[in-house]
């Protein structure tokens, strides 16, 4: 092979050579590219996650699924496939409402004004964190995947929940139950009851909430005790009662006789064996039981039993009844102040639920059925008719047409007045929910005469109506 061939050959390959790294190079670029823009919506979906958790569950509950999570939750219902659009036009709208709501809050409703700028907490950046935690997409492009992006930030917010709600000992471990309970057991023995806990204190064990009726009695001395001494000078003797037995360092004592007015106890010392000792001024006297008495199956759970070991967590916090954005003030953002609707105030069946007063009021209007059939049309959010009257044990047709853009459905509280039980009236039938521009019917054959309310279980703060049978 000649010279002039061997260089042109090494030319060749040198083209070749700098065209593949070319290539590799555009190719690399675009996939460095890509992954940082999934790295970037994840990262701050899971940012919003524990946002979310900070501020935001105390209405809308720890898995972001509202009313639907527990029916006292006023906040509608965030983690949902509705949100997780992935047409970028609709992304556009759902991404201006949801900011809007965060920022400004709702006029009429509880949600008020996060943003700084309206007097809340949130930054601009943090407001949209969130709602690459609802939508799964940062901004208004459509992430690789908004479902495992929004998820990705959920079980961040879940996380972060637990994290909020755990409870230390003084030891610094987690606090749990001491002995397996039964679900109609209201005394719970934990590894460490001194850990502030009071009454009215609400605790979660598994999916069960608990509310604490009475802690253990703690307190500590006023000044030093001899051990002669029968009469403990307290700072409080308010959680103590007759015939608790008290531990202070090493000595046990049995309480005789409280005296309140003075902050004493007047007590039996050395019980059960123990010694009756000198103590120091600030001594902590306390009941050693660990024992705490509770009401079971509060906040809409059902008691359940639960085995030795299981972590005992802080509770729900009772969401806000109200003020509502607006009122009695200057509305956020240029909204308008919620005005009082007109509407008539129904005498409700024995039992009902109350119609929380964020309703939509109750209309004049009565509608009956046409043929068998009564037509509900629903827009954001509210019942376009609510004011229904039907017939004893004649079957009618409840026809609910979704006009708006949320999810909606009507479920009726039935004769009982609980939501979710047996006699509950839904449509759709099976409790599932009617997505925009869609509809849904069920057969309604009431069997007891009344006026029964109804509301959307995705809107259970706004969207309220009632039945009359007659």
């Amino acid at each position: 092979m000649n010279t002039s061939k061997q260089v042109n050959i090494m030319v060749g390959l040198m083209f070749l050579l700098v065209l593949s790294f070319g290539i590799y190079f555009v190719w690399d670029q675009n996939v460095r590219a890509e992954d940082a823009r999934r790295r970037q919506v994840e990262e701050n979906a899971i940012r919003g996650g524990k946002i979310y958790a900070l501020n935001c569950r105390v209405c809308h509950g720890n898995q972001g699924r509202g009313s639907l999570e527990n029916p006292n939750l006023p906040g509608v219902p965030l983690n949902v496939g509705a949100y997780r659009v992935t047409d970028p036009s609709q992304l556009r709208a759902v991404h201006q409402r949801l900011y809007d709501t965060i920022r400004c809050g709702r006029v009429g409703t509880l949600m008020p004004p996060w943003s700084i700028e309206q007097g809340g907490t949130l930054n601009d950046t943090q407001i949209k964190q969130i709602l690459a935690l609802i939508t799964g997409s940062w901004g208004d492009e459509v992430s690789y995947n908004p479902e495992e992006v929004s998820q990705m930030g959920w079980e961040a917010a879940i996380e972060a929940a637990h994290d909020f709600d755990t409870i230390r000992t003084r030891e610094g471990d987690v606090l749990r139950l001491a002995a397996d309970i039964s679900a109609t057991d209201t005394v719970l023995v934990v590894n460490d009851a001194y850990v502030g806990l009071s009454a009215d204190q609400l605790l979660r064990i598994e999916d069960e909430v608990v509310r604490v009726v009475r802690a253990p009695a703690a307190s500590s001395l006023r000044r030093a005790i001899s051990p002669a001494d029968t009469v403990l000078p307290l700072e409080s003797v308010a959680s103590f009662r007759e015939g608790d037995v008290v531990q202070v360092d090493q000595e046990l004592m049995r309480v005789l006789a409280i005296d309140a007015a003075a902050n004493a106890l007047q007590v039996e010392r050395g019980v059960q064996g123990t010694v009756p000792t000198r103590h120091s001024d600030g001594a902590p006297v306390h009941d050693p039981s660990n024992e705490i008495v509770v009401e079971r199956g509060v906040f809409s759970t059902e008691p359940a039993p639960h085995p030795v070991g299981t972590q005992v967590l802080n509770g729900p916090i009772p969401p806000p009844e109200g003020p509502l954005t607006g009122e009695g003030g200057t509305p956020p953002c240029g909204q308008l102040p919620p005005a009082a609707a007109p509407g008539i105030t129904p005498t409700l069946s024995p039992g009902q639920p109350q119609i929380p007063r964020t309703a939509q009021p109750i209309q004049a209007q009565v509608v009956e059925p046409r043929d068998g059939l009564i037509e509900v049309p629903m827009r954001d959010n509210l019942f376009v008719v609510n004011n229904l009257k039907v017939r004893l044990n004649q079957s009618v047709n409840v026809k609910i047409i979704n006009e708006g853009q949320n999810p909606h459905n009507l479920r009726l509280a039935g004769p009982d007045g609980a939501w979710n039980t047996g006699d509950d009236f839904a449509v759709p039938a099976d409790g599932s929910f009617v997505q925009g521009g869609q509809e849904a019917v069920a057969v309604f054959m009431p069997d007891q005469p009344g006026v029964y309310v109804f509301r959307c279980d995705v809107h259970p703060t706004t969207m309220w109506g009632i039945v009359t049978v007659e």
